[in-house]
């Protein structure tokens, strides 16, 4: 099994065989795959791709009816909803796949709606793929590329929202990723993708604030975890300060305020970094901050992962 995965900042390709997991990163897994025979294989190729190459549609549906709803009602409901998309906005994409969430069959939590009948209400989340990027697709794997079992394509944080999910008990929250070039924000609301914001502000623009200041060498040891004493901690939380100042603006705007953030970052293990973002959270953010730690929860298949690479680590751990 091949995984390709797409972040702001570096593209990798994961092997998965029955023994072991091969990792190595690519410049871009478009170009990698046009280069080989993607017509003539046979295996599972999963693509975890930026979410600004989709489209994400939502709909509450309530559905009432005195004989049994059947998977022909739902394609029904499914076609009515893209030609309302089709008319609402000029291009729309092409509908990659879709779920359906909050099954309630007579105002009660229903795990199943098909061969149910009465009052049924659902949520239908339609993920669209943008057209330049089915455009790609098409080239190397044929029109017919998302009727192929061999090819899936997702959103790269799709399994890592869908774990939140189910396990922070929230259907309203943010992911923020703080990678080594970039910050993305990805806002989860009532369970689906609201907004998503990437940035060039990761952490080696944060590195690069103690460069201007020439206090590189305070900053590396800031990461020893060692007690700083003083001075230079008053010089650590100052710029420290200044990054999630000018981070957390941002994020207001985007996100607004009083929403619980889930933080993905190797800044989790900076003990100061961290000091300083949790003092601004209740001055600024408002919302609570939940790092995550929960690598303990996964089967890490031999491998060593960065944070960066959770998406990959939530994905395989689906399957």
């Amino acid at each position: 099994m091949d995984i390709f995965f797409e972040s702001d900042y570096i593209t990798k390709h994961v092997k998965k065989t029955d023994s072991n997991i091969y990792k190595k990163d690519i410049n871009n897994f478009f170009e990698y795959y046009l280069q080989t025979n993607i017509k003539d294989t046979k295996g599972n190729n999963t693509f975890l791709i930026n979410e600004n190459r989709f489209y994400f549609y939502s709909f509450p549906v309530f559905h009432k009816s005195d004989t049994k709803f059947t998977i022909n009602d739902l394609n029904n409901i499914i076609e009515e909803k893209k030609l309302q998309i089709k008319k609402q906005f000029a291009t729309p994409g092409y509908l990659l796949f879709y779920n359906i969430e909050y099954t309630y069959v007579d105002g009660l939590p229903a795990d199943y709606i098909i061969g149910e009948k009465g009052d049924i209400f659902f949520y239908l989340n339609l993920y669209y793929l943008n057209i330049e990027t089915s455009n790609i697709f098409r080239i190397f794997a044929g029109n017919n590329f998302s009727e192929r079992s061999d090819i899936k394509i997702f959103p790269s944080s799709f399994f890592t929202v869908n774990y939140l999910k189910n396990n922070i008990n929230k259907s309203s929250f943010a992911i923020l990723y703080i990678n080594e070039d970039t910050v993305k924000i990805i806002y989860i609301k009532n369970g689906f993708y609201d907004k998503i914001e990437s940035m060039k502000f990761g952490i080696s623009s944060l590195r690069s604030i103690f460069e201007e200041n020439n206090l590189v060498d305070l900053y590396k040891t800031s990461w020893n975890g060692d007690d700083i004493p003083g001075y230079s901690y008053d010089l650590l939380i100052k710029n420290f300060n200044f990054y999630n100042d000018l981070l957390i603006k941002r994020f207001n705007e985007v996100v607004g305020k009083n929403i619980d953030v889930v933080l993905i970052s190797s800044l989790l293990n900076n003990k100061i970094y961290m000091e300083s973002l949790l003092e601004k959270q209740g001055e600024k953010l408002g919302g609570y901050i939940l790092p995550f730690r929960t690598y303990s929860n996964f089967d890490l298949f031999g491998q060593n992962w960065d944070v960066g690479e959770i998406d990959i680590l939530t994905y395989l751990n689906s399957i």
